[in-house]
């Protein structure tokens, strides 16, 4: 294991950058990263999100390593759905090597997900607080208001939105049936594209050339 690892809450970011650095590139070391977007997160809540994304990473080091047979995992709860056998050990980031390696990783991704978010929205500090809910990051969004990469389950964002996922969900599924109801009629009309080539295709020949005048037109 690289000098130096621990919880990543507990070192500099220096720090977390040199083990990333030396993690990613061990090639004994097999490790993977589940991103989840903020429209999940804010559809499902954090902490099914925080599970989910645990899983995708343990299906995904599993492919890399299909001898995997047992995980620890950073908190309380397991995931559902795991490749193996596992244990969830409380503050484990703090006391088990293996989770800080990977509590170094996932931050060390999240830090640079949010400074290239700085430069699309530099008014909200994002380089500097990393997006967290700091004093901050707090006056600039009651200034500028919401981004569109802000959670509108957190505060102060859902009472300035007056957002529930209640109402979230019902969009949802408004936006859903206008998809559903847009590739079908997508659908037809290439389905009626398709019968005016053949069409075309077997008419006389004086019917062909004006159809190709037509399509020209």
């Amino acid at each position: 294991m690289p000098a130096g690892l621990n919880d990543s809450k507990a070192i500099t970011e220096a720090e977390r950058e040199a083990i990333y650095t030396a993690l990613t590139a061990d090639p004994r070391v097999r490790w993977a990263v589940s991103i989840i977007d903020h429209d999940t997160i804010d559809r499902i809540n954090i902490l099914q999100a925080a599970l989910g994304a645990m899983r995708n990473s343990a299906l995904d080091v599993h492919k890399q390593a299909p001898g995997l047979d047992y995980l620890l995992v950073d908190g309380n709860k397991l995931p559902k759905d795991l490749p193996c056998p596992a244990r969830a050990v409380v503050k484990g980031d703090a006391t088990v090597a293996c989770i800080a390696a990977a509590s170094i990783i996932a931050k060390v991704t999240r830090d640079r997900l949010m400074l290239e978010l700085d430069k699309l929205h530099p008014e909200y500090g994002f380089a500097q607080h990393k997006g967290y809910g700091v004093p901050q990051h707090m006056a600039a969004i009651h200034t500028h208001g919401p981004s569109a990469v802000h959670r509108r389950s957190f505060e102060p964002v859902k009472s300035m939105t007056g957002w529930t996922r209640e109402k979230a969900l019902v969009v949802e599924a408004e936006d859903a049936k206008k998809a559903t109801a847009g590739k079908a009629t997508a659908t037809r009309k290439r389905k009626q594209s398709s019968a005016d080539v053949g069409a075309v295709a077997t008419a006389p020949a004086s019917s062909r050339r004006s159809g190709k005048r037509s399509n020209r037109t």
